[in-house]
């Protein structure tokens, strides 16, 4: 199978390019959030919080995005006869791993950061589908109380809720994103026997 490493370069390039733009945002956020700022007083709680897991929302759409990018690219360096949309699957994330695996022999569920990407996952989707509110055995409960910048609260129905009160969330998590893709292209390269550069 040949690789066409220019075409590899612009997949390379995009994913580089999105994890600066996500340091970029990041900045500013945290420039938004400064205590001098006008949106530092305490009415600005829920603005904040909206902002911010917004952006979370927003970073593992584009990891998804990104992901699927690189299943795309192997899908037309080997000249599959399948796609990454025949694999059946509940989710992106799943069924690239499936493809990855399938296609170049990579399995990226042995990635020491996956368990935590699959929890993060499941944090999306507890923010876009049921607004941060999540029930108290939820299994990505222990890495949130692990994780700096969330607040809790808990209901009367058995469900928490947590907020995000600064960005040290989504600077963790675009630190996993980095160390992921890194190791990804690491191992797609060295399965087509081409050096990185």
């Amino acid at each position: 199978m040949d690789l066409n490493y220019g075409a590899w370069d612009n997949v390379e390039f995009s994913t580089i390019m999105y994890i600066k733009n996500l340091s970029s945002y990041q900045k500013i956020l945290n420039n938004l959030f400064e205590k001098n700022n006008q949106y530092s007083n305490v009415n600005s709680f829920y603005f904040k919080n909206f902002a911010l897991t917004t952006f979370f929302a927003q970073i593992f759409t584009t990891f998804e995005y990104n992901l699927t990018t690189i299943c795309d690219k192997i899908q037309e360096c080997n000249h599959e006869k399948f796609y990454l949309k025949d694999i059946k699957g509940s989710n992106d994330l799943d069924k690239a791993k499936t493809y990855i695996l399938k296609t170049v022999g990579v399995d990226i569920s042995t990635y020491e950061n996956w368990a935590q990407l699959k929890n993060l996952q499941q944090v999306r989707h507890c923010i876009v589908h049921n607004h941060c509110i999540y029930p108290k055995d939820a299994p990505f409960k222990k890495m949130l109380e692990e994780s700096e910048g969330i607040i809790f609260n808990s209901t009367n129905d058995n469900r928490d809720i947590f907020s995000m009160n600064d960005n040290k969330f989504n600077t963790q998590f675009i630190q996993l994103i980095r160390s992921f893709f890194d190791k990804l292209y690491k191992d797609v390269y060295s399965h087509y026997n081409v050096q990185i550069k």
